[in-house]
C-alpha cells in the first residue's frame, strides 16, 4: 500500500491525489506497518513537475514554497478547530 501526500496533486497536476489515511486491521491477525514520512526543506519550491504539464494540460497550481503551504495548512486547521470550539495554542 502506498499513501500519497497532500503535495502529490501539485507535483503531478492532480494526476495522483492524496490518499485518506486508513489504518484499521480487520483481519484478526497481527500485521506490521513500516511508515516512512517525508517533508521538504522549508524553502523548497512546490510546483508541477515538467513531465506532468503540457500546452494542452497547463499546471493547475501556481508555484509556492513548502513554508507557504504549511502556513496555509495550519491556518485552515486552526480555523476548522476553532469553529468546533477547540483552540490550538502555540507551545
Amino acid at each position: 500500500m502506498l499513501e500519497l501526500c497532500e503535495h502529490s496533486g501539485v507535483w503531478t497536476n492532480d494526476r495522483f491525489l492524496a490518499t485518506p489515511h486508513r489504518a484499521s486491521n480487520r483481519s484478526g491477525k497481527e500485521r506490521y506497518a513500516i511508515p516512512f514520512f517525508f517533508d521538504c526543506s522549508i524553502d523548497w519550491p512546490m510546483e508541477c513537475l515538467p513531465t506532468c504539464a503540457s500546452a494542452e494540460q497547463p499546471a493547475k497550481y501556481t508555484r509556492f514554497t513548502y513554508a507557504e503551504y504549511m502556513s496555509a495548512y495550519q491556518d485552515a486547521n486552526q480555523a476548522r478547530d476553532s469553529a468546533d470550539g477547540v483552540r490550538i495554542q502555540a507551545y
